[in-house]
This record gives structure tokens, C-alpha cells and sequence, in this order.
């Protein structure tokens, strides 16, 4: 298969396409991994779920075939190294390693329907659900390779009645020592450089460089999002008629070896006519630093 460096895919391949056909611009960095492995996974009791994965992988690095676009430009594509763009050489040496992980999802809560042949978890509004994980690549023929980390994750949707819902997504990991390991383990916070993007707001930076903040190290990241629905927005006339949601966010990231980044936001949701609300639009500021970006994104149901 072909991998993205960052195993959580950021990068959506559509996008990535139509970017690179009408801009000649790239995002989308892999590699060749052959492999093989053992899933498993089950609720052990009710709001725990227990899963587990072994797996041999043979890791190979990938470069452009083709600088075709259909448009012109004075720059042609970056190379497919995340570390270095401009560097076409192989992004990492070849290599083989073992990987075997453990988690567990606990919903704290869990209510569910039950069936005399299923069980339909439906979950829990009123408290968090938490994953905790360890993860161990072993077996590389270069011991630096070989690595061990710990990752959790909180998140939450809360509906407040008339006052909106509010979200929150936080994880954080650690690796056991810090070594000169391949990108692809690293931890890699969820980036964004389209200008259209997905529904998925708390699981991702608004304006942040795909790997601008990968790690070996420690890290944690905070999302949090309050849709207001129709609490502030409808007590405005004339306003009150177009139907939209006032959206607020606000997102950081801490890792051990760079200053923090953080990021504000303020949109409209539900931007549509009648039954046709499929388009949201933000205005996200970050700040590093001192150093201060900013950028607007136009979100899409439909896709």
C-alpha cells in the first residue's frame, strides 16, 4: 500500500489531486509499505473496548513519477521528503521492523440497546470517552529504529440545549526515549494547508504545515468548538432569518522541543438556503511565537 508519513491521513487524496492539477501544488508525502498483519478487537464489558495489533512492515521510500499540471507555474512540485521539500533524494533509508500495539476505549456511561442476538452501543452525552495506547516497533536491523510510546485521548461532544453543543478533543503521547527513529513514527499533529476542508474541526489544526510540529519526543494538542445553533444569531433581526450558527474555536499544541502553537477561530455554519445547509466558513488566526498567520476555510458537507 502507499502510506501517508502521518498514519492519521490529514491529506485528503481529492483534494490533493485537484490542488496539484489547478496549482501545481503537492501536500500529499508517502511511501511504499508492505505488510502484514493481526487485528483484533472487543468490548470486553459494557464502554470497554479492548484491541490489539501485530504487524511486520517493510517500509520503502517513494518519488515523483510526473510534473504534470494543467496549468503553468513558476515552480514545479516539491519532492515527496516531508522533512525537506526541496530535497529529492530518498526520504528515509529502506528498512523492515515489527510493530505490535494495545489500547482501550473506555465510554464512560455507556448506555446501549440491547437485542436477544446484538447489542447497539449508543453512548453517553453526559461524560468523556478516553483511549488510552501503547505502541512498540521492534526487530529493525538498526536499533535506533526501535521504539516504544504511550498516547491517550479525551474527547467529548456536549449538547447544551438552547445554548449549543460544545466539543473538546485532547491527546497527548510520550515515547519512552528519544531517538533517531523513522518520520513515519513520529507523532504528527494533524495539519491543514486546503482552503476547503472536511467536517472533522476538532481533530485538526485550521492552518497549520502538515509536519511543521512532528515529534520524537512528548506532545499534547487541545481542540475545543462551541456551536451555538440559534442562541446568539437569532436574536438579531433580520439576521434571525438566514437560519446560520455562530461557531467559536480555539486549538493548541505544546511539544518538547518547540514553543507553543496556538490557534482562534469564528465562523458561520448552516450557510445554505431551506433544507440546503451544507457550507460553513471560518476565519482562523494562529500565533508562534510571536509570529502571526491567518486564513479562511470553507467547510462542505457533502463531502
Amino acid at each position: 500500500s502507499t502510506e501517508q508519513f502521518n498514519g492519521r491521513e490529514p491529506v485528503s487524496k481529492l483534494y490533493n489531486s485537484l490542488y496539484s492539477l489547478l496549482d501545481r501544488k503537492n501536500y500529499l508525502k508517502i511511501y511504499e509499505k508492505t505488510f502484514a498483519r493481526i487485528y483484533y478487537s472487543e468490548e470486553l464489558f459494557n464502554g470497554f473496548r479492548f484491541n490489539g495489533n501485530f504487524e511486520y512492515q517493510d517500509r520503502k521510500p517513494l518519488f515523483n513519477s510526473s510534473n504534470y499540471s494543467w496549468v503553468s507555474r513558476d515552480y514545479n512540485y516539491t519532492s515527496n521528503n516531508p522533512i525537506d521539500e526541496t530535497d529529492f533524494s530518498a526520504s528515509f533509508t529502506p528498512h523492515t521492523i515489527w510493530s505490535a500495539s494495545v489500547g482501550a476505549a473506555i465510554t464512560f456511561g455507556q448506555q446501549y440497546l440491547s437485542y436477544p442476538d446484538q447489542k447497539f452501543n449508543i453512548g453517553n452525552e453526559k461524560y468523556p470517552r478516553l483511549y488510552v495506547g501503547y505502541r512498540k516497533n521492534f526487530g529493525a536491523e538498526n536499533s535506533e529504529l526501535n521504539s516504544d510510546m504511550f498516547f491517550a485521548r479525551l474527547n467529548q461532544n456536549i449538547d447544551l440545549g438552547n445554548f449549543g453543543e460544545f466539543k473538546y478533543n485532547i491527546r497527548a503521547g510520550i515515547f519512552a526515549a528519544k531517538k533517531d527513529i523513522a518520520f513515519m513514527d513520529y507523532l504528527h499533529p494533524n495539519g491543514n494547508q486546503f482552503q476547503i476542508v472536511d467536517n472533522n474541526y476538532t481533530d485538526r489544526f485550521g492552518i497549520l504545515e502538515y509536519y511543521r510540529f512532528s515529534t520524537n519526543d512528548k506532545y499534547a494538542e487541545m481542540h475545543f468548538e462551541h456551536n451555538f445553533k440559534g442562541f446568539v444569531l437569532s436574536k438579531i433581526p433580520l439576521v434571525n432569518k438566514l437560519g446560520f450558527h455562530l461557531v467559536g474555536g480555539a486549538k493548541g499544541l505544546f511539544t518538547a522541543d518547540t514553543k507553543p502553537y496556538s490557534e482562534v477561530s469564528v465562523g458561520l455554519d448552516n450557510i445554505g438556503y431551506g433544507k440546503w445547509r451544507f457550507l460553513r466558513v471560518d476565519y482562523v488566526r494562529s500565533n508562534f511565537n510571536g509570529t502571526q498567520s491567518s486564513g479562511w476555510l470553507f467547510g462542505l458537507s457533502l463531502f
